[in-house]
């Protein structure tokens, strides 16, 4: 209220027992002149003197003038009196949900600003409950992405702020789930399509051979030759399938120490006829020795396998492949470079996706099944690590991180 109050309760009640006071004092002296004058007249003689000698005329005055004064100072403070009780009947009503308060008395005193706060504040919560009340409708509606406002100051900031987080992560687990959907459908159609693909081929050659519709052995030779391919192809394509859904479903991990620059080692000497094959030489470049790190040393091979055979595949102009590996304080990263052609920007962040292949036209006559990749990514993750790619002009890298060993978690090294 920014008006001043007129009349302040504490002078209204003053007010009200000084007029109380006098009113009572004026209406005893009329009384007490009026029993004098007829005190000694009939009929009034007998009761004024049965009351003065039976209670006493000090007596009678005082219940006289005591229930005076308390009747004139009821009536003269029913307004506040009325004031209070509607402010504990508006109190009353907020503290049962209802803040649809009725309009106050005018009135200007300390009474009437209480009112006036008490009105204020049922009428904030009210229209708070409603902007909370009308998120919740738009969000059961499915609208998740309105949002409440947030008043940071009040207490039911908080149900709003968490009315907001709850329709944010119920939105991302509903686009969570239909990324789960369209993924679980995207492999369904990957799997058939390079399943059938491989699988027509070798039933067709197999029919010609069958029929007899070859002019030669040698003719004959060539087709089981290209028949064997292609179900070496789809014992490839089944091989990857299955690594790929077994390390997703949680396949637990033979985690050891292991000496990441001996492994390097070890692989690359493994891979330096197919990388002599392919036309390329291998290069290993280790920055820092015994680099140990906790892996199942097996599926480690799978991931870094995959990756290789993608450098080979795709940097076959580049003349190099380079291994690289370096360590901080608390990882170990190991670099693996290729200088072919670069993968387009398009292409890169989606690399690492199952059935994603860069060359879509030459990746079955190549070998690909669009899961190496992402195999890698999935054993990479499995060992608490991260694997990201970098593309230019001059070089295409993978760059796989690792956690160190840490001897109190994983026992005493031998």
């Amino acid at each position: 209220m920014t008006k001043r109050w007129i009349f302040s309760v504490r002078w209204k009640l003053l007010l009200a027992m000084l007029l109380s006071a006098l009113i009572t004092g004026i209406v005893l002296f009329i009384t007490a002149t009026l029993a004098s004058s007829l005190i000694d007249r009939e009929p009034f003689s007998g009761p004024i003197k049965w009351g003065i000698n039976t209670l006493g005329s000090t007596v009678i005055l005082c219940i006289i003038g005591g229930s005076l004064f308390i009747t004139c100072y009821i009536l003269f403070t029913r307004s506040v009196i009325t004031q209070l009780l509607q402010v504990q009947a508006d109190l009353k009503q907020m503290s049962k949900g209802d803040f649809q308060l009725k309009a106050m008395h005018a009135s200007y005193d300390e009474i009437a600003v209480i009112s006036q706060h008490v009105h204020e504040a049922a009428d904030v919560l009210n229209r708070y409950i409603n902007e909370i009340v009308d998120g919740l409708r738009f969000i059961a509606e499915g609208k998740l992405e309105h949002t409440i406002p947030v008043n940071e100051n009040h207490k039911l900031g908080e149900v709003a702020l968490n009315i907001n987080l709850m329709a944010q992560q119920l939105k991302q687990l509903m686009e969570e789930e239909r990324r789960t959907e369209q993924s679980k459908n995207d492999l369904i159609t990957g799997v058939s399509h390079d399943l059938r693909t491989p699988l027509t081929s070798i039933l067709g050659f197999l029919e010609v051979i069958k029929d007899e519709h070859y002019r030669d052995e040698v003719e004959m030779m060539h087709y089981v030759d290209i028949a064997y391919s292609k179900a070496e192809h789809l014992k490839h394509l089944i091989d990857d399938l299955f690594e790929y859904t077994r390390m997703n479903n949680g396949m637990p991990l033979a985690r050891e120490p292991l000496a990441l620059d001996d492994f390097l080692h070890q692989l690359m000497e493994e891979y330096e006829p197919s990388l002599q094959k392919a036309g390329l030489m291998g290069r290993l470049m280790i920055e820092k020795q015994r680099v140990i790190i906790t892996a199942d040393g097996a599926l480690l091979v799978r991931a870094f396998a995959n990756i290789i055979h993608n450098a080979m595949q795709y940097g076959k102009d580049g003349k190099y492949v380079d291994v690289t590996l370096r360590a901080d304080e608390t990882h170990a990263v190991v670099t693996i470079a290729n200088y072919g052609n670069p993968i387009p920007a398009t292409d890169l962040p989606f690399i690492f996706d199952r059935f994603y292949r860069l060359d879509k036209s030459r990746s079955l006559e190549t070998g690909g099944t669009g899961l190496g990749l992402a195999i890698a990514r999935s054993v990479v993750e499995l060992h608490e690590g991260t694997i990201r790619a970098e593309s230019d002009t001059h070089r295409t890298a993978f760059l796989l991180s690792f956690p160190l060993y840490v001897e109190k978690h994983y026992g005493t090294e031998d």
